[in-house]
Protein backbone atom coordinates (compact mmCIF):
# COMPACT_ATOMS: atom_id res chain seq x y z
CA UNK A 1 0.00 0.00 0.00
CA UNK A 2 0.86 3.55 -0.78
CA UNK A 3 0.24 6.78 1.64
CA UNK A 4 1.08 10.07 2.36
CA UNK A 5 3.52 10.93 5.82
CA UNK A 6 1.93 12.75 8.25
CA UNK A 7 3.49 16.45 7.70
CA UNK A 8 6.19 18.02 9.90
CA UNK A 9 5.73 17.42 13.64
CA UNK A 10 6.98 17.13 16.62
CA UNK A 11 8.38 20.56 19.17
CA UNK A 12 10.97 20.51 22.44
CA UNK A 13 9.74 21.35 25.68
CA UNK A 14 11.25 23.44 28.25
CA UNK A 15 13.94 22.00 30.66
CA UNK A 16 10.96 21.09 32.87
CA UNK A 17 8.96 18.73 30.45
CA UNK A 18 6.52 21.34 30.15
CA UNK A 19 4.75 22.57 27.00
CA UNK A 20 5.93 26.32 25.92
CA UNK A 21 3.29 29.03 25.93
CA UNK A 22 2.06 29.82 22.22
CA UNK A 23 2.43 25.80 21.42
CA UNK A 24 -1.17 24.47 20.99
CA UNK A 25 -3.01 21.88 18.65
CA UNK A 26 -3.37 24.61 16.01
CA UNK A 27 0.24 25.18 15.96
CA UNK A 28 2.37 24.45 12.70
CA UNK A 29 5.36 23.11 13.73
CA UNK A 30 7.59 22.57 10.12
CA UNK A 31 8.45 23.87 6.68
CA UNK A 32 4.93 24.53 4.78
CA UNK A 33 6.06 22.90 1.40
CA UNK A 34 6.94 19.52 3.49
CA UNK A 35 6.15 16.24 1.98
CA UNK A 36 6.59 12.56 2.16
CA UNK A 37 5.38 8.94 0.87
CA UNK A 38 5.62 5.54 2.29
CA UNK A 39 5.42 2.63 0.28
CA UNK A 40 5.03 -1.04 1.66
CA UNK A 41 4.77 -4.38 0.53
CA UNK A 42 4.17 -7.55 3.05
CA UNK A 43 3.09 -11.01 2.14
CA UNK A 44 3.09 -14.02 3.98
CA UNK A 45 2.07 -17.86 3.39
CA UNK A 46 1.64 -20.63 5.84
CA UNK A 47 2.15 -24.74 4.93
CA UNK A 48 0.65 -26.56 7.60
CA UNK A 49 1.20 -30.86 6.66
CA UNK A 50 0.25 -33.74 9.09
CA UNK A 51 2.22 -36.63 9.29
CA UNK A 52 0.24 -38.27 12.26
CA UNK A 53 -3.08 -37.24 13.85
CA UNK A 54 -0.80 -36.24 16.68
CA UNK A 55 1.62 -34.78 14.82
CA UNK A 56 1.59 -31.80 12.73
CA UNK A 57 4.08 -29.70 11.43
CA UNK A 58 3.69 -25.77 10.29
CA UNK A 59 6.02 -23.77 8.48
CA UNK A 60 5.36 -20.06 7.97
CA UNK A 61 7.23 -16.71 6.46
CA UNK A 62 6.73 -13.40 5.63
CA UNK A 63 8.45 -10.80 3.96
CA UNK A 64 8.42 -6.89 3.89
CA UNK A 65 9.87 -4.26 2.10
CA UNK A 66 8.81 -0.69 2.56
CA UNK A 67 10.26 2.76 1.78
CA UNK A 68 9.72 6.14 3.23
CA UNK A 69 10.81 9.48 1.16
CA UNK A 70 10.53 13.01 2.45
CA UNK A 71 11.94 16.31 1.80
CA UNK A 72 11.41 19.17 3.93
CA UNK A 73 9.21 17.06 6.46
CA UNK A 74 10.66 17.99 9.83
CA UNK A 75 9.43 19.39 12.55
CA UNK A 76 11.65 22.07 15.66
CA UNK A 77 14.43 21.60 17.48
CA UNK A 78 16.48 22.94 20.24
CA UNK A 79 19.49 20.94 21.06
CA UNK A 80 20.89 24.01 23.30
CA UNK A 81 22.09 23.42 26.75
CA UNK A 82 21.20 26.39 28.77
CA UNK A 83 22.22 26.39 32.98
CA UNK A 84 23.24 23.08 32.74
CA UNK A 85 19.76 21.50 31.39
CA UNK A 86 18.53 20.73 27.96
CA UNK A 87 15.76 22.12 26.63
CA UNK A 88 13.90 25.63 26.37
CA UNK A 89 14.22 28.25 28.25
CA UNK A 90 13.66 32.42 28.68
CA UNK A 91 17.40 32.79 27.78
CA UNK A 92 17.07 30.72 24.85
CA UNK A 93 13.65 31.19 23.42
CA UNK A 94 14.40 29.74 19.93
CA UNK A 95 13.49 26.71 17.80
CA UNK A 96 15.19 24.93 14.71
CA UNK A 97 14.29 23.43 11.83
CA UNK A 98 16.19 21.88 8.76
CA UNK A 99 15.65 23.72 5.45
CA UNK A 100 16.88 21.85 2.23
CA UNK A 101 16.08 18.22 4.00
CA UNK A 102 15.66 15.25 1.98
CA UNK A 103 15.83 11.92 3.16
CA UNK A 104 15.06 8.38 2.56
CA UNK A 105 14.99 4.66 4.07
CA UNK A 106 14.88 1.43 3.12
CA UNK A 107 14.01 -1.25 4.96
CA UNK A 108 13.61 -4.99 4.49
CA UNK A 109 12.53 -7.77 6.73
CA UNK A 110 12.74 -11.74 5.80
CA UNK A 111 11.03 -14.09 8.41
CA UNK A 112 10.71 -17.73 8.73
CA UNK A 113 9.54 -19.83 11.45
CA UNK A 114 8.94 -23.73 11.60
CA UNK A 115 7.22 -25.76 14.59
CA UNK A 116 6.80 -29.47 14.89
CA UNK A 117 3.80 -30.67 17.43
CA UNK A 118 3.33 -33.33 19.20
CA UNK A 119 0.53 -34.60 21.34
CA UNK A 120 0.49 -37.63 23.44
CA UNK A 121 -1.91 -39.47 26.60
CA UNK A 122 -0.44 -39.50 29.32
CA UNK A 123 -2.20 -39.22 33.08
CA UNK A 124 -5.56 -39.96 30.88
CA UNK A 125 -4.25 -35.96 29.62
CA UNK A 126 -3.57 -34.43 26.70
CA UNK A 127 -0.06 -33.44 26.97
CA UNK A 128 1.63 -31.11 24.46
CA UNK A 129 5.41 -31.22 22.73
CA UNK A 130 6.80 -28.69 20.46
CA UNK A 131 10.12 -28.29 19.21
CA UNK A 132 11.19 -25.21 16.68
CA UNK A 133 13.41 -22.77 14.97
CA UNK A 134 13.06 -19.11 13.50
CA UNK A 135 15.27 -16.62 11.23
CA UNK A 136 15.03 -13.00 10.71
CA UNK A 137 17.21 -11.32 8.30
CA UNK A 138 16.28 -7.51 7.99
CA UNK A 139 18.29 -4.57 6.79
CA UNK A 140 17.36 -0.86 7.83
CA UNK A 141 19.43 1.77 5.55
CA UNK A 142 19.25 5.37 5.81
CA UNK A 143 20.39 8.57 3.68
CA UNK A 144 20.51 11.98 3.58
CA UNK A 145 21.52 15.01 1.57
CA UNK A 146 24.22 16.62 3.16
CA UNK A 147 23.38 20.19 2.18
CA UNK A 148 21.14 21.48 4.57
CA UNK A 149 20.89 24.43 6.81
CA UNK A 150 19.06 25.85 10.02
CA UNK A 151 17.96 28.79 10.82
CA UNK A 152 16.67 29.67 14.65
CA UNK A 153 12.78 30.36 14.97
CA UNK A 154 12.00 32.40 18.23
CA UNK A 155 8.59 30.74 19.85
CA UNK A 156 7.00 34.15 19.25
CA UNK A 157 7.40 33.56 15.31
CA UNK A 158 6.10 30.12 14.85
CA UNK A 159 2.92 31.65 13.20
CA UNK A 160 4.65 32.81 10.32
CA UNK A 161 4.87 30.78 7.26
CA UNK A 162 8.20 29.11 6.02
CA UNK A 163 8.33 27.32 2.95
CA UNK A 164 11.80 25.17 2.22
CA UNK A 165 13.65 24.88 -1.03
CA UNK A 166 12.18 22.71 -4.15
CA UNK A 167 15.43 21.53 -5.44
CA UNK A 168 18.29 19.42 -3.15
CA UNK A 169 21.77 18.08 -4.03
CA UNK A 170 21.57 14.11 -3.74
CA UNK A 171 21.18 12.08 -1.38
CA UNK A 172 24.32 10.52 0.62
CA UNK A 173 24.50 7.06 2.90
CA UNK A 174 24.01 7.94 6.43
CA UNK A 175 23.98 4.54 8.48
CA UNK A 176 23.09 0.97 7.67
CA UNK A 177 22.41 -2.07 9.80
CA UNK A 178 21.64 -5.23 9.65
CA UNK A 179 20.87 -8.08 11.44
CA UNK A 180 20.44 -11.64 11.71
CA UNK A 181 18.94 -13.53 14.15
CA UNK A 182 18.58 -17.28 14.60
CA UNK A 183 16.74 -18.89 17.25
CA UNK A 184 15.72 -22.52 17.99
CA UNK A 185 13.51 -23.48 21.16
CA UNK A 186 11.33 -26.69 22.76
CA UNK A 187 8.39 -25.76 24.90
CA UNK A 188 5.80 -28.15 26.63
CA UNK A 189 2.30 -27.57 28.37
CA UNK A 190 1.83 -31.37 30.78
CA UNK A 191 -1.57 -31.53 32.24
CA UNK A 192 -0.42 -34.21 35.22
CA UNK A 193 -4.58 -32.98 36.55
CA UNK A 194 -7.25 -32.31 34.89
CA UNK A 195 -6.94 -29.17 36.41
CA UNK A 196 -3.63 -27.89 36.54
CA UNK A 197 -0.93 -27.06 33.62
CA UNK A 198 2.73 -26.74 33.54
CA UNK A 199 4.34 -24.95 30.79
CA UNK A 200 8.42 -24.91 30.46
CA UNK A 201 10.70 -23.88 27.72
CA UNK A 202 13.94 -23.06 25.96
CA UNK A 203 15.18 -21.07 23.61
CA UNK A 204 18.43 -20.01 21.93
CA UNK A 205 19.32 -17.01 19.84
CA UNK A 206 22.49 -16.23 18.38
CA UNK A 207 22.24 -12.58 17.09
CA UNK A 208 25.12 -11.54 14.04
CA UNK A 209 24.81 -7.33 13.61
CA UNK A 210 26.95 -5.45 11.18
CA UNK A 211 26.27 -1.70 11.56
CA UNK A 212 27.81 1.15 9.51
CA UNK A 213 27.14 5.45 10.76
CA UNK A 214 28.51 8.12 9.09
CA UNK A 215 31.81 5.81 7.67
CA UNK A 216 32.32 3.81 11.05
CA UNK A 217 31.81 0.29 10.26
CA UNK A 218 30.92 -2.15 14.05
CA UNK A 219 30.23 -5.84 14.76
CA UNK A 220 27.92 -7.16 17.00
CA UNK A 221 28.04 -10.87 18.47
CA UNK A 222 25.96 -12.64 20.68
CA UNK A 223 23.80 -15.54 22.10
CA UNK A 224 21.63 -16.30 24.90
CA UNK A 225 20.04 -19.14 26.18
CA UNK A 226 16.62 -17.86 27.92
CA UNK A 227 14.07 -19.89 29.96
CA UNK A 228 10.38 -19.80 30.91
CA UNK A 229 8.26 -21.43 33.35
CA UNK A 230 4.58 -21.32 33.94
CA UNK A 231 1.67 -22.65 35.52
CA UNK A 232 -2.24 -22.36 35.70
CA UNK A 233 -4.63 -24.08 38.08
CA UNK A 234 -8.56 -23.87 38.37
CA UNK A 235 -8.66 -23.80 41.79
CA UNK A 236 -12.33 -23.74 41.87
CA UNK A 237 -15.40 -23.54 39.47
CA UNK A 238 -14.72 -20.67 37.10
CA UNK A 239 -11.42 -19.52 38.41
CA UNK A 240 -8.26 -19.94 37.39
CA UNK A 241 -4.81 -18.57 39.25
CA UNK A 242 -1.68 -18.94 37.32
CA UNK A 243 2.35 -18.00 37.82
CA UNK A 244 4.90 -17.29 35.30
CA UNK A 245 8.78 -16.93 34.84
CA UNK A 246 10.12 -15.99 31.62
CA UNK A 247 13.37 -14.34 30.08
CA UNK A 248 13.56 -12.35 26.90
CA UNK A 249 16.53 -11.98 24.70
CA UNK A 250 15.96 -8.65 22.63
CA UNK A 251 18.17 -7.45 20.03
CA UNK A 252 18.70 -3.34 19.60
CA UNK A 253 21.31 -1.50 17.19
CA UNK A 254 21.26 0.34 14.10
CA UNK A 255 22.88 3.20 16.47
CA UNK A 256 26.06 3.13 18.14
CA UNK A 257 27.95 4.74 21.11
CA UNK A 258 29.70 7.13 21.22
CA UNK A 259 32.66 5.10 21.39
CA UNK A 260 31.78 3.53 18.59
CA UNK A 261 30.57 0.45 19.65
CA UNK A 262 26.99 -1.31 19.06
CA UNK A 263 24.61 -1.69 21.79
CA UNK A 264 24.39 -5.35 22.89
CA UNK A 265 20.76 -6.38 23.42
CA UNK A 266 18.34 -6.09 26.04
CA UNK A 267 18.20 -9.13 28.67
CA UNK A 268 14.88 -8.95 30.43
CA UNK A 269 13.42 -11.45 33.22
CA UNK A 270 9.93 -11.51 34.38
CA UNK A 271 7.80 -12.83 36.90
CA UNK A 272 3.49 -12.59 37.09
CA UNK A 273 0.69 -14.14 39.08
CA UNK A 274 -2.67 -13.61 38.82
CA UNK A 275 -6.31 -14.71 38.97
CA UNK A 276 -8.66 -15.03 35.82
CA UNK A 277 -12.72 -15.52 36.32
CA UNK A 278 -16.08 -15.60 35.52
CA UNK A 279 -19.30 -14.13 38.08
CA UNK A 280 -22.61 -14.38 38.17
CA UNK A 281 -23.17 -17.34 35.40
CA UNK A 282 -20.52 -15.85 33.30
CA UNK A 283 -22.54 -12.45 33.20
CA UNK A 284 -19.01 -10.59 34.53
CA UNK A 285 -15.71 -11.73 33.90
CA UNK A 286 -12.08 -10.45 34.79
CA UNK A 287 -8.13 -10.44 34.99
CA UNK A 288 -6.20 -9.61 37.63
CA UNK A 289 -2.39 -9.69 38.26
CA UNK A 290 0.81 -8.34 39.81
CA UNK A 291 4.04 -8.13 37.99
CA UNK A 292 7.58 -7.58 38.29
CA UNK A 293 10.01 -7.11 35.17
CA UNK A 294 14.04 -6.58 35.19
CA UNK A 295 15.85 -5.38 32.06
CA UNK A 296 19.66 -5.10 31.53
CA UNK A 297 21.65 -2.85 29.09
CA UNK A 298 18.54 -0.80 27.58
CA UNK A 299 19.69 1.61 24.88
CA UNK A 300 18.45 5.40 25.42
CA UNK A 301 19.25 8.29 23.62
CA UNK A 302 22.92 10.26 24.79
CA UNK A 303 21.22 13.24 26.54
CA UNK A 304 24.67 14.84 25.35
CA UNK A 305 23.72 14.56 21.92
CA UNK A 306 24.64 17.64 19.63
CA UNK A 307 22.67 18.91 16.76
CA UNK A 308 22.77 15.95 14.06
CA UNK A 309 24.05 13.64 16.53
CA UNK A 310 21.95 10.55 17.42
CA UNK A 311 24.13 8.20 20.07
CA UNK A 312 22.77 5.78 22.51
CA UNK A 313 24.07 5.02 25.84
CA UNK A 314 23.10 2.31 27.90
CA UNK A 315 21.22 1.54 31.37
CA UNK A 316 22.59 -0.55 33.77
CA UNK A 317 19.37 -2.18 35.57
CA UNK A 318 15.92 -0.91 35.87
CA UNK A 319 12.92 -3.01 37.43
CA UNK A 320 9.37 -2.00 36.96
CA UNK A 321 6.52 -3.11 39.57
CA UNK A 322 3.08 -3.49 39.20
CA UNK A 323 -0.55 -4.32 39.28
CA UNK A 324 -3.06 -4.68 36.56
CA UNK A 325 -7.04 -4.97 36.92
CA UNK A 326 -9.68 -5.61 34.03
CA UNK A 327 -13.16 -6.37 33.78
CA UNK A 328 -16.44 -6.41 32.25
CA UNK A 329 -20.19 -7.05 33.42
CA UNK A 330 -23.75 -7.11 31.74
CA UNK A 331 -25.45 -4.90 33.71
CA UNK A 332 -28.58 -5.63 31.55
CA UNK A 333 -29.59 -7.36 28.87
CA UNK A 334 -28.77 -3.85 26.67
CA UNK A 335 -25.98 -2.76 28.98
CA UNK A 336 -22.19 -3.87 29.10
CA UNK A 337 -19.76 -1.88 31.63
CA UNK A 338 -15.77 -2.56 31.07
CA UNK A 339 -13.28 -0.98 33.50
CA UNK A 340 -9.35 -1.33 33.70
CA UNK A 341 -6.83 -0.03 36.35
CA UNK A 342 -3.23 -0.25 36.75
CA UNK A 343 -0.52 0.93 39.04
CA UNK A 344 3.16 0.78 38.10
CA UNK A 345 6.43 1.74 39.69
CA UNK A 346 9.65 2.45 38.32
CA UNK A 347 13.36 2.13 40.04
CA UNK A 348 17.23 2.24 38.79
CA UNK A 349 18.21 -0.60 40.20
CA UNK A 350 22.05 -0.45 38.57
CA UNK A 351 23.32 2.39 36.46
CA UNK A 352 25.19 2.02 33.31
CA UNK A 353 28.50 3.33 32.45
CA UNK A 354 26.89 6.18 31.68
CA UNK A 355 24.83 6.80 34.60
CA UNK A 356 21.86 8.81 32.91
CA UNK A 357 18.70 9.14 34.22
CA UNK A 358 15.91 7.07 32.21
CA UNK A 359 13.63 9.10 29.86
CA UNK A 360 11.11 6.46 30.74
CA UNK A 361 7.67 8.62 31.57
CA UNK A 362 5.16 6.06 32.56
CA UNK A 363 2.01 7.00 34.52
CA UNK A 364 2.31 5.03 37.83
CA UNK A 365 -1.73 5.49 37.84
CA UNK A 366 -3.79 4.74 34.77
CA UNK A 367 -7.51 3.38 34.50
CA UNK A 368 -10.50 3.25 31.64
CA UNK A 369 -14.15 3.06 31.45
CA UNK A 370 -16.57 2.33 28.94
CA UNK A 371 -20.41 1.79 29.32
CA UNK A 372 -21.97 0.76 26.29
CA UNK A 373 -26.11 0.42 26.03
CA UNK A 374 -27.61 -1.40 23.03
CA UNK A 375 -31.70 -1.12 21.77
CA UNK A 376 -32.77 -4.08 21.86
CA UNK A 377 -36.15 -4.29 19.78
CA UNK A 378 -38.45 -1.72 18.21
CA UNK A 379 -37.61 0.16 15.15
CA UNK A 380 -33.89 1.21 16.33
CA UNK A 381 -32.93 -2.70 17.10
CA UNK A 382 -29.28 -2.46 16.87
CA UNK A 383 -28.35 1.19 18.02
CA UNK A 384 -25.62 1.14 20.28
CA UNK A 385 -24.94 4.20 22.54
CA UNK A 386 -21.49 4.29 24.16
CA UNK A 387 -19.25 6.97 26.28
CA UNK A 388 -16.48 6.58 28.54
CA UNK A 389 -12.83 8.28 29.70
CA UNK A 390 -8.92 7.19 29.58
CA UNK A 391 -7.03 8.59 32.48
CA UNK A 392 -3.07 8.70 32.94
CA UNK A 393 -1.64 9.65 35.79
CA UNK A 394 1.43 11.60 36.49
CA UNK A 395 4.79 10.58 35.37
CA UNK A 396 8.13 12.09 36.16
CA UNK A 397 11.84 10.88 35.69
CA UNK A 398 13.61 12.72 38.60
CA UNK A 399 14.29 15.62 35.60
CA UNK A 400 11.39 16.47 33.37
CA UNK A 401 7.36 15.50 34.86
CA UNK A 402 3.95 15.35 32.85
CA UNK A 403 0.67 16.41 34.97
CA UNK A 404 -1.97 13.69 34.99
CA UNK A 405 -5.08 14.44 32.24
CA UNK A 406 -8.28 12.45 31.61
CA UNK A 407 -9.89 12.13 28.07
CA UNK A 408 -13.48 11.88 27.77
CA UNK A 409 -15.02 9.73 24.15
CA UNK A 410 -18.44 8.94 23.35
CA UNK A 411 -19.74 7.08 20.69
CA UNK A 412 -23.21 5.81 18.35
CA UNK A 413 -23.63 3.17 15.96
CA UNK A 414 -26.60 1.65 13.86
CA UNK A 415 -26.56 -1.45 11.58
CA UNK A 416 -28.63 0.07 8.42
CA UNK A 417 -28.54 -3.50 6.91
CA UNK A 418 -26.96 -6.99 7.98
CA UNK A 419 -23.80 -5.90 6.27
CA UNK A 420 -23.57 -1.89 6.34
CA UNK A 421 -23.10 -0.26 10.00
CA UNK A 422 -22.45 3.44 10.12
CA UNK A 423 -20.63 5.03 13.35
CA UNK A 424 -19.97 8.51 14.96
CA UNK A 425 -16.98 8.80 17.44
CA UNK A 426 -16.67 11.83 19.27
CA UNK A 427 -12.69 11.94 20.83
CA UNK A 428 -12.02 13.95 23.41
CA UNK A 429 -14.97 15.71 23.82
CA UNK A 430 -14.06 18.27 26.67
CA UNK A 431 -10.86 19.19 24.42
CA UNK A 432 -8.50 18.21 27.10
CA UNK A 433 -4.72 19.89 26.51
CA UNK A 434 -2.07 17.43 27.18
CA UNK A 435 1.13 16.02 26.10
CA UNK A 436 0.83 12.28 24.55
CA UNK A 437 2.36 10.53 26.87
CA UNK A 438 4.93 8.13 26.41
CA UNK A 439 7.94 6.10 27.29
CA UNK A 440 10.42 7.80 25.65
CA UNK A 441 9.48 11.34 25.52
CA UNK A 442 12.73 13.75 24.20
CA UNK A 443 13.24 17.73 25.61
CA UNK A 444 15.21 18.18 22.40
CA UNK A 445 12.48 17.04 19.73
CA UNK A 446 9.80 14.60 18.65
CA UNK A 447 7.04 15.68 21.30
CA UNK A 448 3.54 15.99 20.15
CA UNK A 449 0.14 17.18 22.12
CA UNK A 450 -2.58 14.82 22.11
CA UNK A 451 -5.67 14.60 19.58
CA UNK A 452 -8.10 17.50 19.91
CA UNK A 453 -11.91 17.28 20.16
CA UNK A 454 -12.37 14.94 16.96
CA UNK A 455 -15.17 13.59 15.04
CA UNK A 456 -14.63 10.70 12.99
CA UNK A 457 -17.18 8.87 10.85
CA UNK A 458 -16.93 5.43 9.95
CA UNK A 459 -18.54 3.22 8.01
CA UNK A 460 -18.05 -0.88 7.59
CA UNK A 461 -19.63 -2.77 4.66
CA UNK A 462 -19.04 -6.72 4.17
CA UNK A 463 -19.36 -8.22 0.70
Amino acid sequence: YEQELRRNTGFPLNADGSVPEGIDTDTFTGLQNGIGEVDDTYVDAQIVHDFLDNLKLTVRGSYQRGNISYQNADGLYNFNNVDGVRGLSEANPFVYTFYGFAGDIDNEVLFFDAQLAYQAEMFGQTQDFVIGASYDDTSFERSFNSDTQSDPISLTDLDIPRVGPTTFTPLEPFDKTFLDLRSVFAETALRPKDWLTIVAGVRYDSLEQEGERRGFESLLEEDEVTFRLGASAAVVENLNVYLSFAEAFEPQGGRPQRSGEEVGPVLSTGYEAGLKGTLWNGRAGFEAAIFETTRENLAVADPNNAFGEDFQVTIGEIRLRGAEFSGNVALLDTLDWTVSLGLIDTDVLEAGDDEVTPPFLIPEFNASSFVTYEVGEGNLEGLKLGGGFRHYGDSENGTISNDAYTVADVNISYPIRDDITLSADILNVFDEFYLETGPLPIVTSANQLGQPRTAVITDRARF
